[in-house]
């Protein structure tokens, strides 16, 4: 099922996200591959590199709409996606 991931507006860090923001189409190929990772705790690290040791989660079948990027998230089954899925 699909969900809201990222609306198009100031986020909470005070960030603009827009359509035009990102070259989506790479973000979009990495879904689709399997390879666009997130960590649940996501902060400090200046350079937005996943670390892998921490990844909870895939991004899956992203879509980029006027007013926001639509995916699927799927917890994974590494050491941090398994205490996800215990909350």
């Amino acid at each position: 099922m699909k969900k809201k991931l990222l609306p198009f507006n100031v986020n909470k860090n005070g960030r603009y996200y827009d359509k035009d923001s990102y070259d989506w189409s790479k973000i979009i190929e990495k879904s689709n591959n399997g390879s666009l990772l997130g960590e649940i705790i996501h902060g400090g690290n200046k350079t937005h590199d996943i670390q892998l040791f921490k990844v909870t989660h895939s991004i899956k079948d992203i879509e980029v709409y006027d007013a926001g990027v639509w995916g699927e998230i799927e917890i994974l089954d590494t050491s941090m996606g398994k205490n996800i899925k215990e909350l």
